[in-house]
């Protein structure tokens, strides 16, 4: 990426690429949780939502912003998996997602030089960080 003269960028998915996912996992499930990148970086909460209603086949969806990026929403999805896995509603499984959302927390810090860290998109621009998830 230093000598690059095209830097990566981001863009949302479209609509129909989550419509679609859904529709895929709607003939497994009735029930379906989307976690997403943080609305403040992203448009991709809205488009997540928006697909709901794209959907062919019926099924409850829930769109919840992780507020978060990187790792962080990581944190956030592994939390939610394992309630999900472990039998919880889709009610518990939010109240989960939302309740790690309030524990983790991101500390900037000098990790890697700047000038490697100056991608295009919403997030240009950002410090290196370390994310820490406290159970």
């Amino acid at each position: 990426m230093k000598t690059s003269k095209v830097l990566p960028a981001t863009s949302v998915p479209p609509p129909a690429a989550f419509a679609g996912a859904y529709d895929k996992l709607a003939e497994k499930t009735n029930e379906i949780l989307a976690i997403s990148l943080t609305s403040k970086l992203s448009g991709t909460y809205q488009v997540a939502l928006q697909a709901a209603g794209l959907m062919k086949r019926q099924c409850h969806v829930e769109v919840l912003d992780s507020q978060w990026a990187i790792m962080a929403q990581g944190f956030i999805t592994i939390a939610a998996a394992k309630a999900a896995q472990s039998g919880a509603s889709l009610d518990e499984v939010l109240d989960v997602a939302r309740d790690t959302i309030g524990r983790v927390d991101i500390y900037v810090l000098p990790l890697i030089p700047l000038n490697i860290c100056n991608v295009a998109g919403p997030s240009a621009k950002r410090k290196p960080f370390l994310v820490h998830y406290s159970r």
